[in-house]
């Protein structure tokens, strides 16, 4: 297998176990339904792909041909169709947009697997076969980039005119992926074969490894599509070394087969003295991608079981309360890297700030009322926090709840309970990294 089939290969697997992890996790959810179905629509393309990357044959690479140009031409469609949903649909949109764009896909479809038009057949160019291109090529090329383009066109407004940072940072993380992907994609597979350049083709399947890659990205830090996965440094640090091992074998490989190539026989010497460099590497280029990764996933990662064990030693130690609250509200956002945190505690018929860090004067003003938040709080014992809230539905306790964190420019209120009596509150802004808060917090 060439370097270019594995890539392909790996590109197919990784995306189609994308595709079925997003689909089973909530089947029933539109946006996931139809990000998976585009998913496999690129599985389809890239495998048709890597399979004429080695086939030799010219009536199989031709038919093979034929159902790329098939399947890359529903991708147009099926973008535009996720752009208009993801991350909710938009409200207002033409159904004849999606008709005319999915008509135009058929369309295509029809012309390739009927005519030659599109696809004349293949050519032996440099010692493989490449796409003889029809006249309606340059109209199926233009399909293919004002369709891909009208899907980020949306895709960039959603971002732009995002509710929360939430969902913005949802829909940043997969524009960016998914620009560089198409950008590639249609330079060498739309863009250069109607200047005559077609050995690039089999390059641009493999990019959709970068969607995968962006979408991963954005489930575990965003949890996209409503997923929350808990991630644990043991299996990314597996799926590292199993990615530095197979670039390991693919490296000594591919130079055995090039020395073979240059020398015309087999030496057992070079390929010993390339194993033996590359184990050398194998360790230091292991180690720098951990910390690549501990930097881009686990950067303000902790065990918060220690922090608790910690916590509870300071609380036997200590009798005075305004320290030990202190020293509580210091720890918290020292750890998760929060800049703003106070404690308020009960005092007659209103709350007053106990404990404050980095909070503002004029936010340290005593505060009574808010009979319906205290009602709710007093029945769920639970956290309250603005992310969530806007993701609900207008509602008087939703925009009373809001109401409430703003007085003190809150992202998080914790309730304190003492023998189930709501006697104060924990208020936390948001972290300083942007992230968003985990189950761990």
């Amino acid at each position: 297998m060439s370097l270019k089939s594995f890539f392909l290969l790996l590109s197919v697997l990784t995306n189609f176990s994308l595709a079925v992890y997003v689909w089973i996790r909530n089947p029933k959810r539109t946006q996931n339904r139809i990000f998976s179905i585009f998913i496999l629509n690129l599985v389809a393309w890239s495998f048709v792909n890597f399979l004429i990357s080695g086939c030799q044959d010219a009536s199989r690479v031709n038919i093979l041909g034929r159902w790329a140009y098939t399947f890359g031409s529903l991708i147009p469609a099926n973008f535009l169709l996720f752009c208009l949903f993801f991350p909710k649909r938009i409200k207002k949109f033409s159904r004849l947009t999606i008709f005319m764009a999915y008509s135009a896909g058929v369309f295509f479809v029809y012309i390739v697997q009927f005519t030659k038009l599109l696809q004349k057949g293949v050519i032996l160019q440099n010692g493989m076969f490449r796409p003889a291109l029809g006249i309606l090529h340059p109209f199926w090329a233009f399909y293919e980039i004002s369709g891909m383009g009208g899907g980020l066109y949306y895709l960039f407004r959603k971002w732009k005119d995002a509710e929360n940072r939430y969902e913005s940072l949802q829909i940043k993380t997969v524009f960016i992926g998914i620009t560089l992907a198409t950008l590639f994609g249609l330079l060498v597979n739309v863009v250069l074969p109607a200047l005559g350049i077609s050995q690039f083709v089999s390059l641009g399947p493999t990019m959709t490894v970068v969607i995968m890659g962006f979408i991963t990205y954005a489930i575990v830090k965003y949890r996209l599509f409503d997923i929350t996965v808990a991630l644990k440094k043991t299996l990314l640090y597996t799926l590292l070394t199993g990615l530095v091992t197979s670039v390991y074998m693919v490296a000594i490989l591919s130079t055995e087969r090039f020395l073979r190539g240059l020398t015309g026989y087999q030496s057992f010497i070079p390929i010993f003295l390339v194993s033996v460099f590359l184990a050398f590497a194998f360790l230091p280029i292991r180690e720098k991608l951990q910390n690549f990764v501990d930097k881009v996933f686990f950067k303000r990662r902790y065990d918060y079981t220690k922090i608790l064990k910690e916590t509870a030693e300071e609380i036997s130690k200590e009798l005075n309360l305004r320290k030990l609250l202190q020293f509580i509200v210091d720890n918290i956002c020292e750890s998760m890297g929060i800049e703003q945190a106070s404690i308020w505690l009960r005092k007659e018929r209103g709350y007053q700030c106990f404990i404050n860090r980095n909070l503002p004067l004029k936010k340290l003003i005593p505060f009574s009322g808010e009979k319906q938040v205290i009602q709710w709080l007093e029945k769920k014992k639970d956290v309250i926090i603005r992310e969530e809230l806007e993701k609900m539905r207008p509602s008087p306790i939703v925009k009373a709840m809001d109401k409430f964190l703003g007085k003190v420019d809150a992202d998080i209120s914790v309730p304190i309970f003492r023998e189930n009596q709501l006697t104060g509150f924990l208020f936390l802004s948001n972290k300083k990294s942007g992230d968003i808060f985990t189950q761990e917090d």
